[in-house]
């Protein structure tokens, strides 16, 4: 708890509290470009940019395209060939997200000890998600199946809660899972299959209430 020591010959000498003087991470990276390593496999990529604000908090900003990834198939018809005919989503479309995150400090240090890397910690990151998109959505008018062309538009606030590693200072890693309110103009009882999926987020149940989203993040730190 020494925070200075004044010598009679008239010299003082400070003491830092080592763990949080920014000097010990003159050399870490502080800005972090990231994309969903497996978000195409459901047909959108999200592109972050996280951006170190000082020890245990950063900013990230995210712009999702929807589309980019695999065109997810609704059911397959039989048509008059006798064939069979995939009818995929076809989904087109974008989402932008903002987030604070809160990286946890160790409970206790010791002088001269620091953390690895400025952005690698566990961390609670407070998220706000918009989004619009066009698909076709598969429905049930006057007993019959039909398909057709839908505009959705979707939001949420969620608490993500997630774990970063950061390796030689270069190379990153970030896991990630997070609920919150959620909203979009999906009539209820409306369409079926994959309704409520927006991509980035998916909301439990048939109308706006609970949302949850999930994901794992591969990134490339830069000056």
């Amino acid at each position: 708890q020494i925070l200075r020591v004044e010598l009679e010959s008239g010299k003082v000498e400070t003491y830092k509290t080592a763990i949080s003087d920014p000097e010990l991470y003159s050399e870490d990276r502080k800005h972090l470009i990231k994309v969903g390593f497996l978000a195409p496999l459901n047909g959108y990529l999200p592109i972050t940019y996280e951006k170190s604000l000082g020890m245990g908090k950063s900013m990230e900003f995210t712009l999702g395209i929807i589309g980019a990834g695999k065109n997810q198939v609704l059911y397959t018809e039989q048509i008059i060939t006798g064939e069979y005919k995939e009818v995929k989503r076809d989904q087109l479309g974008a989402h932008i997200a903002a987030g604070y995150k809160f990286n946890k400090l160790p409970t206790y240090f010791n002088r001269g000890v620091r953390m690895s890397h400025v952005m690698q910690s566990f961390y609670v990151r407070p998220t706000i998600n918009f989004g619009y998109y066009e698909d076709n959505a598969m429905a049930y008018k006057n007993n019959q199946q039909v398909t057709e062309k839908r505009d959705v538009v979707f939001g949420a606030l969620t608490i993500d809660i997630g774990q970063q590693w950061i390796f030689a200072n270069r190379f990153a890693l970030d896991l990630y899972v997070g609920f919150g309110y959620a909203f979009d103009n999906v009539k209820q009882g409306e369409w079926y299959d994959f309704a409520q999926d927006h991509f980035p987020i998916k909301l439990v149940g048939e109308t706006d209430g609970l949302g949850v989203c999930s994901g794992f993040k591969v990134g490339w730190l830069i000056k």
